[in-house]
């Protein structure tokens, strides 16, 4: 979440809408505050930085977000927006399913499938509680609601649209030179369908840090789950109906 006191106005950071890249701007500037850490509310942990509107005000933070405030938050394609989230979740192995320094097509099989169980879990709660391995996988939907300005994604890469916009809505400069130095990285993951790989270091190598670190960081690459594994991702796809229904109608 990004605080701008003095305009009255908030950004709310739905996972993997770019919300890193936008609180990236502001760090070294006294225009806004920008929340982090974690809060612990009725025996369970939430990130600052990624709560709804609706969680800060339960979680009591409405004595700094007054009712006046303005709030924003940006939107994803659902389909890309999963597709991240799978592979930020796999990045961080927020699913203990990375132990060898990469993962074949089984253990991306399995943690999908380790996804699909814990969403739908999620789901029949309505994500009133969830787990921290979670946090990416969001819906959409929590943020947009009591949102007074919806923006696309799509803005962030238009650097021009961009800086229009913090000028025109928040009367903040986003010179070129902050849009230069700060750059989208797309999450990846290490993985590899190659047989002799996966024989070598999947079955002969013991557990080993340097090994582990070398796969880690040579393997890394970004795929379509869509696409390689379309089954699981139909099904952890499925989830989001309401957040694609919203987002249609939003852009009607």
């Amino acid at each position: 979440m990004l605080l701008f006191p003095k305009k009255k106005k908030i950004i709310l950071h739905s996972p993997k809408t770019g919300g890193t890249f936008i609180k990236s701007l502001f760090n070294n500037t006294n225009e806004c505050k920008i929340y982090s850490g974690k809060i612990s509310y009725a025996k369970n942990e939430y990130e600052l930085s990624h709560l709804t509107l609706n969680e800060i005000k339960k979680f009591g933070i409405k004595t700094t977000v007054k009712k006046d405030f303005k709030i924003y938050c940006f939107v994803r394609n659902v389909k890309d927006r999963v597709n991240s989230s799978i592979h930020e979740c796999l990045r961080q192995n927020l699913l203990d399913i990375n132990v060898k320094g990469f993962y074949n097509s089984d253990d991306i099989t399995n943690a999908l499938n380790k996804l699909i169980n814990l969403l739908e879990k999620q789901n029949q709660n309505n994500w009133e509680n969830y787990d921290h391995k979670l946090i990416h996988f969001k819906p959409q939907i929590f943020y947009i609601k009591g949102s007074h300005k919806i923006l696309n994604y799509n803005l962030i890469k238009d650097t021009e649209s961009l800086s229009k916009l913090f000028q025109e809505n928040f009367e903040v400069e986003i010179t070129k030179k902050m849009l230069k130095q700060k750059k989208i990285y797309p999450s990846k993951i290490p993985y590899t369908s190659n047989n002799l790989l996966n024989f070598v270091f999947r079955k002969n190598s013991k557990k080993n840090y340097l090994t582990y670190r070398i796969l880690n960081y040579s393997l890394k690459k970004k795929i379509d789950f869509s696409i390689l594994f379309k089954k699981e991702f139909d099904k952890i796809y499925s989830f989001y109906k309401e957040d694609r229904k919203l987002l249609f109608e939003l852009k009607d």
